[in-house]
């Protein structure tokens, strides 16, 4: 039988054990193990507002934040594999321009400057300050 040891997330492998209690940030998808629900904050991935309970055999995702109890957890994903790195590869991999990459270098006709006054000179999607104005 293993030793409770403090660890490295980046060292996980699939199959590991780990423990989560209350402020824990989940390090890989995991599936819960026997033991007590807990409550999991999961709204920078899901924009679920408000904590979830989650219980034995529940999955978990990487980037969540444990905000109520205590439970041990198989690792099923760690990396570029779980949701969140998933995710991120996909942000990271697409070529399209979306619109406010358009806009955002898109000509206008106006520059606000640091003041708040505005006047006619070209910029490409850039705040500009009155030094740089009058220097050009």
């Amino acid at each position: 039988m293993g030793r409770w040891s403090e660890t490295s997330a980046d060292i996980l492998v699939p199959g590991d054990i780990i423990s989560i209690k209350l402020g824990d940030i989940i390090p890989a998808d995991i599936v819960l193990l026997g033991g007590d629900p807990v409550h999991v904050d999961q709204s920078a991935l899901t924009g679920e507002s408000l904590p979830v309970t989650k219980k034995s055999g529940d999955k978990v995702l990487s980037g969540s934040i444990c905000k109520q109890g205590e439970i041990e957890a198989v690792v099923v994903a760690t990396g570029v594999r779980t949701f969140l790195g998933k995710a991120a590869d996909l942000v990271h991999s697409t070529h399209q321009v979306g619109h406010f990459q358009k806009l955002q270098w898109k000509p206008s006709n106006s520059a606000f400057l640091g003041d708040g006054a505005s006047t006619q000179q070209q910029h490409y999607g850039r705040f500009l300050s009155s030094r740089q104005i009058v220097a050009r």
